[in-house]
């Protein structure tokens, strides 16, 4: 059983955080991002080489799921754009903003 700890500065925050992943199984997030809207995106590997991003509501709610291969990091986010760093072959430093929209 994987173990992990976030500490949120008010109790209500623990909950919310643990109420979301237990309810999808999960083993917790590897990173945690705060979206200028007050949407918290926690990243999780579900696969070794991809990150699945759990986005919650600011009340703490799941709002989507997210998946991409692990090529970068996210560095902000709001409910339309994602900036990301990524690191291309030749070790060369790129941030590019990316679209949110929903479909699949």
């Amino acid at each position: 059983v994987a173990r992990w700890t976030i500490r949120v500065p008010d109790p209500y925050g623990n909950l919310i955080l643990e109420r979301a992943f237990r309810s999808q199984g999960s083993p917790g997030p590897e990173e945690a991002v705060l979206g200028a809207d007050h949407r918290l995106w926690l990243g999780i590997r579900e696969v070794s080489d991809r990150l699945t991003w759990v986005v919650l509501s600011p009340g703490g709610e799941p709002e989507a799921r997210v998946s991409f291969p692990v090529f970068g990091r996210i560095l902000a986010a709001d409910e339309e754009r994602l900036w990301v760093s990524e690191t291309d072959a030749a070790g060369a430093l790129t941030v590019v903003r990316y679209r949110i929209s929903e479909g699949g």
